[in-house]
């Protein structure tokens, strides 16, 4: 199935490239770090880029070159400092589960009802910056 071949690649990744404009939440970026031990190298702009950036490689998802010499950067980290960054974002995924997603949307809407701003930092910075775009 083309699932089998994704996580298959994924388990063989030494790099995991996620990079969308913008996205409420990447299950790849999770998936790559739980089933392989890749670096992931991830959009500023991704939805899991509030939960897994500290220790990722960020990139702007625009930015061609600057995305090169960080793939770049990537593929010449050290095992040890990988495996680092891998340990904790492990922890990351595992400790924010679907419960704990779940959760943080129900007071996202509840806040959008009422009229006001959702407080999850990466989706209120994301929408403003986005805004001129979507609603113009």
């Amino acid at each position: 199935s083309d699932y089998a071949v994704a996580i298959a690649a994924l388990q063989l990744a030494n790099v995991a490239l996620v990079n969308p404009i913008v996205d409420g939440m990447n299950l790849v970026a999770k998936e790559a770090v739980l089933v392989g031990e890749p670096v992931l190298v991830l959009s500023e702009t991704a939805g899991a880029a509030e939960q897994l950036a500290s220790d990722s490689l960020t990139v702007t998802a625009a930015d061609v070159a600057g995305t090169s010499r960080t793939l770049l950067e990537a593929l010449e980290m050290p095992d040890e400092q990988r495996l680092m960054h891998l340990r904790r974002l492990r922890a990351s995924v595992r400790a924010e589960d679907l419960g704990w997603w779940l959760s943080r949307q129900l007071r996202d809407l509840a806040a959008v009802k009422g009229g006001g701003r959702p407080p999850s930092r990466q989706l209120r910075d994301t929408t403003r910056r986005f805004e001129p775009l979507l609603f113009s």
